[in-house]
């Protein structure tokens, strides 16, 4: 019974290490800059998804990830307020930058 016990801590270790490892990586893909070499105008066409756009932004090289970008627009809750139009963005503009044009 006491090893059950020692192994049933030390896995609760494991998985709450590995979770705040991946959320210190999240935090600095946030933050990382983006791999656009030159500032870019981008049109985001009417009734275009959170995830469309995700998909947009990385094809166009805007950001390195578009899984990452949908995890930001949860968390922002950006994914209900995203708008149609015309956005430009600055060379190696961040995800946190991302967020805040659109």
């Amino acid at each position: 019974m006491r090893r059950f016990f020692a192994n049933l801590v030390t896995l609760v270790i494991i998985v709450v290490l590995a979770a705040g490892g991946t959320l210190v990586w999240i935090g600095m893909e946030f933050a990382r800059l983006g791999p656009l070499t030159e500032d870019k105008i981008i049109a985001i066409a009417r009734g275009a998804t959170s995830g469309s756009i995700a998909e947009l932004l990385a094809r166009e090289g805007i950001v390195h990830s578009s899984a990452i970008l949908k995890v930001k627009f949860r968390i922002e809750g950006a994914d209900r307020s995203l708008k149609a139009g015309e956005y430009r963005f600055s060379a190696g503009a961040s995800i946190d930058d991302v967020i805040e044009t659109l």
